[in-house]
């Protein structure tokens, strides 16, 4: 065949599918791994990421626009389907913020696509045919997938493709699988030891807030301990739910039943097109198997429907919950809402705790209010945490973050490709620093790799440098370090080290994170003295002078000031925590 007359083969992903041509170009740079997404970039039709800060407040106006139009339609489909009569609010708690997180999934990969064959209109596409398509079990599996199968988006590349641009892709069948414990997102499976069994014991024989007690709590990021003395503080009033307690659901699924869904019409060409690939990627849950957990879910309400339930983040976490608890809200339950984490208050909002607040009569903060929805309140994460100072602490620990190199969200925080210009954040600090603070490094490598290489890249750039030991638990080497660099916005890593009064800066590109209005007057003060940099070289400046007197400079007493305001307003704790919780419960 003639070069000229060869078509010009488009891989989406690093996958390599048997049978495929070999591909000549790549869509991202995400779909090369470390270090070759470097040395082909000259094969990357989109080298740059599309995500300036006016584009995605743009991107997700439409996002949310399609989300309107969509929303509607499914919960007549799913009422329709299922035989029963929930409102926009019940169907909203359920599939909401999966449904949101497929659309800006749709919408951003569509958007690559046109730009690629704008440029290139000649590319031909490789994905993968009907028959090699899997689909979630529950949204927090959904989640999950997007974070770490590259199958999973060369699915969705397909489904837009045969959409949109049919004549552009060759379909190929791939063989994969999605495992039992897919929608584990955590990074300590394996540690399963004799404490761990224990807890699991002691879990499985107290009373659970499905079946008693005036007020329920579930994922609210209690300890064990706390809850229990939670439970007898309100005088067995207070319940947990326990993720034991929750029913295995074994549902099967067929692609090809799933082909004659008719979700429902919509007068938007796109959102029409949108509308029918859902079918491929609806939870198993809110479909073939949610007869059964709706069945369970009103099987608890009759056992009990407490005034109160308490989650961070139960609706996106256990579909079961998720069901019983909007059926207890439909009996006058107030939901309350708390926060589960860093990225809350101080960032612009994203998805997660939109949806949260959402799903929620009142929304608890760590101290921050935003809004007529949210309560300051108390953070039971960061109460429970302490360490004891030690003499010989020394060195630095670098804090990095780390998420998939697919643009699963878009969001005004680091995601997807916009790590690269994170990455070119880190060795421009670590560049500026003086060689004796260089020395006295350590950086604390994000847990999950996500096939970036974080530890490669950082090695190749600098094989000087020290790397923590990544079964060693964060509190110890906080505990063991002298001061800490966080090199991004809105993490929990921020809140511990405020909590736990450890000498701490954090570097933000302004490029990569913004701040919403209600929190920049206390980012300008942070700023001011000197804690919150937003380039390289003010961060570097800083530590090269501090460096031999980090106490002395953490001392001082308007950054100390400063510190008290910022801890009140994201990292609020009390001395008598628990003893507000009973007064909020009882």
């Amino acid at each position: 065949m003639d070069s000229s007359d060869r078509k010009k083969m488009l891989s989406l992903t690093s996958l390599k599918i048997a049978n495929a041509p070999e591909a000549e170009w790549y869509l991202s740079r995400n779909c090369l791994i470390y270090p070759n997404d470097k040395l082909l970039i000259d094969k990357v039709i989109l080298p740059n990421s599309w995500e300036t800060k006016d584009e995605i407040h743009e991107f997700k106006a439409k996002v949310w626009m399609s989300y309107e139009q969509l929303l509607p339609e499914l919960v007549k489909f799913f009422n329709e389907y299922h035989g029963i009569d929930e409102d926009k609010k019940f169907w909203e708690r359920l599939l909401g913020q999966w449904l949101y997180i497929y659309v800006a999934n749709y919408l951003e990969k569509l958007n690559r696509l046109t730009r690629a064959f704008d440029i290139n209109p000649g590319l031909v596409a490789q994905g993968i045919n009907v028959e090699s398509y899997k689909t979630p079990k529950s949204v927090k599996q959904f989640v999950s997938l997007l974070r770490t199968k590259e199958e999973f988006h060369l699915q969705q590349f397909s489904v837009i493709l045969n959409n949109h641009f049919h004549e552009n892709v060759e379909l190929y069948p791939l063989e994969w699988s999605v495992s039992e414990d897919s929608d584990d997102m955590s990074h300590d499976k394996g540690r399963r030891n004799l404490k761990y069994r224990v807890v699991s014991f002691l879990q499985n024989v107290i009373p659970s807030g499905y079946r008693t007690g005036q007020n329920a709590i579930y994922v609210a990021l209690f300890s064990n301990k706390e809850l229990l003395r939670l439970c007898w503080k309100t005088k067995f009033k207070t319940f947990p739910i326990f993720a034991g307690y929750s029913k295995e659901y074994k549902i099967e699924t067929d692609i090809f039943d799933r082909l004659k869904l008719n979700l429902g019409t919509i007068s938007s060409t796109e959102n029409q097109k949108i509308l029918d690939s859902l079918k491929f990627f609806i939870p198993s849950e809110f479909l073939e198997g949610f007869r059964e957990i709706y069945q369970s879910a009103s099987n608890n309400l009759r056992k009990n429907i407490p005034q109160k339930i308490v989650t961070g983040i139960g609706f996106f976490w256990n579909s079961e919950f998720a069901v019983w608890a909007s059926l207890c809200s439909n009996h006058g339950t107030h939901i309350y809402g708390c926060q589960h984490g860093g990225a809350y208050g101080d960032v612009e909002m994203i998805s997660d705790e939109y949806f949260e607040r959402k799903n929620s009569d009142t929304y608890l903060t760590w101290g921050w209010t935003d809004g007529s929805d949210t309560k300051s309140f108390y953070s039971p994460l960061l109460q429970s945490r302490q360490i004891e100072k030690q003499v010989n602490q020394n060195g630095i620990l670098w804090v990095t973050t780390g998420d998939s190199r697919f643009q699963y969200f878009v969001e005004q925080i680091a995601s997807g490709e916009r790590f690269y210009q994170y990455f070119e954040k880190q060795q421009s600090l670590f560049n500026a620093l003086d060689q004796k603070i260089q020395e006295k490094v350590q950086v604390r490598i994000y847990p999950i790799d996500f096939d970036w290489k974080f530890k490669e890249r950082w090695l190749d750039k600098f094989p000087q440098i020290k790397v923590a030991q990544p079964e060693e638990s964060f509190l110890s080497q906080i505990e063991k370090s002298e001061f800490v660099i966080i090199d991004h916005l809105g993490g929990t890593t921020t809140l511990e080290c405020l909590h736990l009064e450890k000498p701490f800066i954090i570097l933000a590109s302004e490029d990569l994170f913004e701040i919403r209005c209600s929190a920049k007057k206390i980012h300008d003060q942070l700023n001011a003295v000197g804690i919150l940099h937003y380039n390289p070289k003010s961060a570097a400046d800083l530590l090269n002078d501090v460096g031999d007197d980090i106490d002395g400079w953490w001392a001082s007493e308007k950054r100390q000031e400063v510190l008290r305001c910022f801890k009140a307003m994201y990292a609020a704790t009390e001395e008598k925590n628990l003893s507000e919780w009973v007064k909020l419960l009882v």
